[in-house]
């Protein structure tokens, strides 16, 4: 069962029901695109960041994980940037290239794992 994408989430509708769909497990043979039946608690991501000023301020429909903008990631200086939308990953990079200063590193799941320094 999985929450609608696209469906973000504001501060007052937390406490709101949200509808789940069934999702399989389906892999895009030209893209490599995977959607998984698992997935990470969110108790162990603390946020997440979009540059669109639209998700901001809004939460991750199903985790209700917190949507920053990427000045987050500075405050914050993580270890670990988990980078999901892999076909952007070299664009992500090369804007996160300031972090590498303070020793993180990318992790990129998709296609194939990667941890980059």
């Amino acid at each position: 069962m999985s929450p609608l994408c696209e469906s973000y989430l504001t501060a007052d509708q937390l406490g709101s029901p949200e509808p789940f769909y069934p999702l399989q497990v389906k892999v895009c043979g030209s893209c490599w695109l995977v959607q998984l039946d698992q997935f990470v608690s969110p108790a162990k991501i603390e946020f997440t960041v979009d540059k669109n000023p639209y998700k901001q301020g809004r939460f991750l429909p199903g985790t209700h994980i917190a949507i920053h903008s990427p000045e987050k990631i500075d405050e914050a200086r993580p270890d670990y940037i988990l980078v999901l939308p892999w076909n952007f990953k070299d664009e992500i990079l090369t804007q996160l290239t300031h972090a590498r200063s303070w020793g993180a590193k990318f992790v990129v799941p998709i296609p194939e794992a990667t941890v980059l320094s």
